[in-house]
This record gives structure tokens, sequence and C-alpha cells, in this order.
């Protein structure tokens, strides 16, 4: 019914959440170092799952998000200070398993024979899977899968309109992609950005399917909820949706839908 607060050690510095096979993952880093310490909840309370160093250019400065595989290995998106010092981007993702001690690195120019790391794009911004067990990634230029050998890019060449992708789900056969200049989906190898008026006016960015398979969708204008059916907007005006901007929409095992506006968080129940 509250909000508690988590008491971390001092020396932990907590990134993000991710949700898989062993309930909520909390990753941290360990601060002034490059380690990545992941908990995973317990009936007592949060328990050190896997600890890794990551290796980067340069020194690990953020885990903006993470996402947790159906065989338990965890995908993280890594971020580090430019090598020139001016600022700091995203330098792809990295993939710890907790049950063997390499990390491995997909990003621009790795070399997959020797490190067993994918080239892709380094400005990636979430992850999710498919129904076959494949990363895809949210980037600047496009939407990225990762397979077991290759890592393809869909940018407006291969279907997706507009390249800068800000979320992608999966549910039901088929992956929802926000991209920059609509809403699509990719199923039987093709997609398809031809969605109704209410859909295309609002350009979601944010993404989540929930237990039943519906699509929940976030924006500057609100929330869009589709049951396979029909299309509904909330917002301030319409819904009772006490926020406009929506920057991130997230399921929980509850089917409870949680969305984060600019200064809240509000919590859509099933009760």
């Amino acid at each position: 019914g509250r909000l508690r607060r988590l008491n971390l050690p001092p020396d932990l510095v907590p990134q993000c959440i991710a949700t898989g096979r062993e309930g909520v993952y909390l990753v941290t880093l360990v601060a002034g170092t490059s380690n990545v310490r992941v908990f995973t909840t317990t009936s007592s309370g949060f328990q050190t799952l896997v600890e890794r160093t990551l290796t980067l250019p340069t020194a690990l400065e953020a885990v903006p998000f993470a996402g947790v595989g159906a065989d338990g290995r965890i995908w993280m998106g890594v971020r580090a200070p430019r090598e020139d010092g001016s600022g700091s981007r995203m330098w792809g993702a990295a993939v710890i398993d907790p049950s063997n001690e390499r990390v491995v690195y997909h990003r621009r120019g790795v070399d997959y024979a020797t490190t067993g790391g994918l080239p892709m794009p380094d400005e990636v911004t979430g992850v999710t899977f498919d129904s076959a067990g494949n990363a895809w990634f949210a980037a600047l230029t496009g939407a990225v899968r990762v397979e077991e050998s290759q890592a393809i890019v869909f940018d407006e060449t291969r279907g997706v309109r507009g390249d800068v992708v800000t979320d992608v789900a999966g549910g039901s056969g088929q992956m929802w992609i926000a991209a920059a200049e609509g809403l699509g989906t990719y199923a039987d190898r093709r997609f398809d950005f031809i969605m109704p008026e209410i859909v295309a006016s609002h350009r979601p960015v944010a993404l989540a399917i929930d237990g039943d398979g519906h699509l929940w969708a976030g924006g500057r204008h609100g929330l869009l909820h589709f049951d396979g059916t029909t299309w509904s907007h909330l917002d301030a005006a319409t819904g009772g949706l006490p926020l406009e901007d929506v920057r991130d929409v997230e399921i929980d095992g509850r089917d409870w839908v949680w969305l984060l506006g600019e200064d809240r968080i509000v919590v859509l129940t099933t009760e």
C-alpha cells in the first residue's frame, strides 16, 4: 500500500530493474569500479546473484536498462565516457551469464570469431525478447534483432518507418515497434505500419504487453490500449489519467500497469 525505501550498502549505486525467471532483478554498480552486481528477490529480501567486471574502452559509468532472457542471461545496456572526454555515450550491450565467467559484448566493431560478440549499433535504449529467445533492441538507427550468430538492423531500408526506434515489445506472435514515424508490427518477416488514426496521431514511444497479450502504449499524449480488436485512449481529459506525458510503461505479474511520468509514478490496478 505504500512505497518503501530499499536500504542498499553505501558502496552500491542502483541502476535499473528487470524481471525474469528468478523474479525481480536489481542491477547495481560497485562505486569507484567497473563492477556490476546483480541481485534477485527471495522470500526474505534481495540476494546477490552474480558480480562481473565489465571491460569497456573507458570506465563504466552507468547501466541504463537491462533484460533477462528465458535462459537466465542478463542483457544490459552500458554507458561510458567518450574516449576524447567530451561527455558520455552508449557502448552497446553486455551479456552476463551467471554460470559463465566470460562477459560477451555486442557493439560496433567487435569480432565474433574471437570475442563471441556481434557487431551492432552502440546507441541502444532498451531490450526485450521474442518467442524464439532472440533479443531485440531499440536503437537510434532502427530495431536490432540479435540472434545466435548475427545481429540484424531493421531500418528504413528494411521496413521500419523512421530510423529512430524508442521501444520494442513482443507478444501474440509479433513484435511491436515504436518508431519515429509511427507504431508498427513485425510478423512473418514483414513490417506493417498501417495503423488507425487514433494511433497515428498519438505517436507512442513506450510499449508493454500484459498477460492477456494486450498492448499498452504511452507517449506525450497519454496512454493507448489495444485488446487485439479495439483501440482505446486514456489521458487527463478523457480517461481520468492523472498525467499526460507517459515516459515509460511496464506490466507486473499481477497485470498492473505502471506508468512513469515527468514527476510521478501512476499504477493502474485490476482491482
